[in-house]
């Protein structure tokens, strides 16, 4: 009986194992299937996200927050009067104050604010200082209207020569603007668009956590991605400031070669305004040269003409005193005759 019922226990025993295992073995295999289900959910659930994101990115336009100081420079660079000048910083101001508004509603394209803003700011003053330049223009043509009823041509040469210069050299700057508005936008488009994809990357990177190892490990390529795609970015910046100092340098370079342009036609305008000068006075003297040789040939034939008149006034008294002489004789036999 006793030897039975320890036998009885032993079958109770390894039978209570033998379920301990299938339970664990059944608890084992349900866990890696929650697993790997759970991992199919969290990539399906990124597929979604990046689905749902490239639709929205797709849906939404992107603001083009940088075509305000442009279309500011193209109204500052077409103004002619005072008047459109100011009308062109007043355009600069009311854009500036919305950028500041909009600044508070997207943080999104922050930095592309901050360029756009500090364009439109520098917009204000370079149309204040065109207006200024147009007053002086103004009171230069006024001064050449001055000298042409005074008939001073030099000054009024000088003048226009000045006013000539002063508007060379405002197109070269104006030219300029456009290029510095389109530098800062492609660097505040690449700076939103790293920041944007790291933004990406790290939501996407925060919702691998707490996953499997598999999750874990895409969860670390993942940062090394990022890092990657940092130091490209970095790298990218760093290539997109040295294309923006070459670009800075060649447009110095060009601006210098236009100076010198600049400079050479004034020198070249002054040397033909000497030239029409002294062709002018070459003129004058050929006319006083002129006048002077005719009053010349005119005193000839008067020195001619009183030559002659001696010369029949001799011949007029020679035949006078012989007419005397003769009625002299003619007396004189009429007194012998008497």
């Amino acid at each position: 009986m006793a030897i039975q019922a320890i036998s009885g226990v032993g079958r109770e025993e390894a039978q209570m194992e033998d379920g301990q295992s299938s339970l664990l073995a059944q608890s084992l295999k349900k866990q890696e299937e929650h697993t790997a289900s759970l991992t199919e959910m969290i990539r399906d659930a990124k597929e979604k996200a990046d689905a749902q994101r490239e639709r929205f990115k797709l849906a939404k336009a992107t603001p083009r927050y940088g075509d305000a100081p442009l279309e500011a420079y193209a109204r500052i660079s077409r103004a002619r009067t005072p008047s459109q000048a100011g009308s062109a910083a007043g355009y600069a101001r009311r854009r500036l104050m919305q950028l500041k508004a909009a600044q508070r509603s997207d943080p999104e394209h922050a930095d592309q604010i901050k360029a756009a803003a500090g364009q439109l700011e520098k917009a204000v003053s370079r149309a204040n200082r065109k207006k200024l330049e147009l007053n002086r223009e103004q009171l230069s043509r006024a001064r050449m209207k001055r000298m042409v009823r005074e008939n001073k041509r030099r000054e009024e040469q000088r003048i226009k020569q000045e006013l000539r210069k002063s508007q060379a050299m405002r197109a070269i700057r104006e030219s300029g603007y456009f290029k510095e508005a389109e530098i800062a936008n492609r660097q505040a488009d690449q700076l939103t668009a790293t920041k944007m994809e790291l933004k990406a990357q790290a939501e996407q990177l925060g919702a691998a956590v707490h996953t499997s190892v598999d999750a874990a490990l895409q969860g670390y390529s993942a940062g090394v991605q990022l890092a990657a795609a940092d130091t490209e970015a970095k790298r990218a910046n760093r290539a997109l400031a040295d294309a923006n100092g070459r670009v800075t340098d060649a447009q110095a370079a060009f601006d210098a070669a236009k100076g010198e342009y600049a400079t050479a036609k004034l020198a070249a305008d002054k040397a033909t305004a000497a030239a029409q000068d002294a062709t002018a006075d070459a003129e004058q003297a050929k006319l006083a040269a002129d006048k002077a040789a005719a009053e010349y040939a005119a005193m000839q034939d008067a020195a001619a003409n009183l030559t002659r008149a001696q010369e029949a006034y001799k011949a007029a008294k020679q035949t006078a005193d012989e007419m005397a002489q003769r009625a002299q004789q003619a007396k004189q036999a009429a007194d012998e005759a008497a």
